[in-house]
């Protein structure tokens, strides 16, 4: 016998389920979800700790409303936020949602309706740990009706627990709700990424909102969900930029994966589809969901060192075309370390150019101050020599090896080795080819600086 908890998120599961990727290899959208995780969004998986948790103490039943009062600058923790909203005081509504989770500890903090769309906002748990969902559905709907999403999963909510809660609706209205402390004032929202006529990311447009008792709910018509960000306004002084939870309804497309496949196949080097994949799964700034990138793998295979790389071209909806070079580092433990560097580049770029870059992996520290590994890749030039330079003086020479790279392993900081210039030589010496070693971090390239 189930309890409303294990029921509840069943049901958020089986309709997570349903827009779940038929994918052949999980372990690659697993991975690639993981890096996207860290910068994007808060992991959906954490609501089954929750469940175990709170199953274990034995959460008091009932439904809180809280009703608004004056409430001073110190930190309340989300559990003592008052439920808001133009609905928040919607008796039926609220017991629907008693109904929904008879017997755990549910308290509404948000309830309502804008643009034809009906919200609500569940925190189920206690101090030690607790949960949040979201149900939506369109205007009018009684709750049983409500789609069910997580918001965030098991994490403790004590009185310092004050981060606003910020969730992204995308479709036809594009709502946005930020939920914060009634003191939250304000929010600034940045809908997407603009970029420079040559790819550069440009100065974001950014739309600043005053907001009543920290509830901001409106359309954001032109947001996109991987690009759209968010800061808040407390005590007089903003937040960095904050990603908002969102849930993008879709199946995946079989048949393109079965491209993506065959596209590692066809890329010079040795490509394992599960990198191709992986990388594709990883790159959510620039388009999400993956069948919505247009991409050629055009290199793949080992640097030595326990670390392999691929070199991939790449290109979102909403964005240029990007270069990117991924290297990944196995520790002997199995886990591991991966560095994603990019730059825009025009489309009318030769795909046959040579590539050079950069990477820590595999080092004692992982930052521009640790000795770097540069590596160059000269398309169809096994046995090529390659030479790198630090301004007017030759620091060294590499012959590509049969796939056409060549590796230096430095003693070189990665920031001052990003200065140097590699040249490619022909068989009688002369240069055919130079470039630099300046191939920068990959979101930095898309985005733009990390904060707005």
């Amino acid at each position: 016998m189930t309890n409303p908890i294990e029921s509840g998120l069943r049901e958020t599961f089986a309709s997570r389920a349903n827009r779940i990727p038929d994918h052949p290899d999980p372990y690659a959208a697993v991975a690639g979800r993981m890096a996207r995780v860290r910068r994007h969004r808060r992991a959906a998986v954490a609501a089954t700790a929750a469940a175990v948790v709170l199953a274990g103490v034995g959460v008091p039943a009932g439904l809180h409303a809280r009703d608004r009062t004056s409430v001073s600058a110190e930190r309340q923790g989300l559990l003592n936020w008052p439920a808001r909203g133009s609905l928040a005081h919607d008796q039926r509504l609220l017991d629907g949602v008693r109904v929904r989770f008879t017997g755990s500890a549910a308290r509404v903090l948000f309830a309502g309706e804008t643009a034809g769309r009906r919200m609500v906002v569940v925190v189920v748990g206690d101090e030690r740990a607790a949960y949040g969902l979201v149900l939506t559905g369109l205007a009018g709907a009684p709750a049983d009706r409500l789609e069910q999403e997580q918001l965030f999963g098991s994490r403790s909510a004590g009185p310092g627990d004050d981060d606003p809660l910020i969730w992204f609706d995308p479709g036809q209205k594009n709502l946005l709700l930020v939920l914060g402390p009634p003191r939250m004032s304000a929010v600034k929202v940045r809908p997407r990424l603009s970029f420079h006529p040559d790819g550069s990311p440009a100065a974001p447009r950014v739309l600043e909102y005053p907001v009543d008792q920290g509830v901001f709910f409106s359309a954001v018509p032109d947001a996109v969900p991987e690009q759209l960000s968010v800061k808040t306004r407390l005590d007089s002084r903003y937040s960095g930029a904050m990603p908002p939870s969102y849930s993008l309804s879709y199946r995946s497309d079989l048949t393109f994966w079965d491209k993506v496949d065959n596209a590692a196949e066809a890329a010079s080097g040795g490509l394992a589809s599960a990198e191709a994949r992986g990388l594709l799964y990883g790159l959510g700034t620039i388009g999400t969901p993956p069948e919505t990138l247009t991409y050629r793998f055009v290199w793949g295979g080992s640097l030595g060192g326990r670390r392999r790389a691929l070199i991939a071209m790449v290109r979102g909806h909403t964005t240029p075309r990007f270069l990117i070079v991924q290297t990944t580092y196995t520790a002997p433990d199995g886990s591991t370390e991966q560095d994603r560097l990019g730059r825009a580049i025009r489309d009318e770029t030769p795909l046959d150019e040579p590539v050079g870059w950069t990477t820590v992996t595999g080092q004692a520290s992982h930052d521009d101050s640790s000795p770097a590994t540069a590596a160059v890749y000269v398309p169809g030039r096994a046995g090529a020599r390659v030479e790198l330079w630090d301004e007017d003086d030759r620091a060294a020479t590499r012959t590509t090896g049969p796939d056409g790279v060549a590796v230096f392993e430095t003693a070189v900081p990665r920031s001052r080795l990003r200065t140097y210039e590699y040249r490619v030589l022909s068989a009688g010496g002369a240069v055919v080819h130079r470039g630099r070693l300046d191939l920068g971090d990959l979101y930095s390239a898309v985005a733009g600086p990390g904060d707005w």
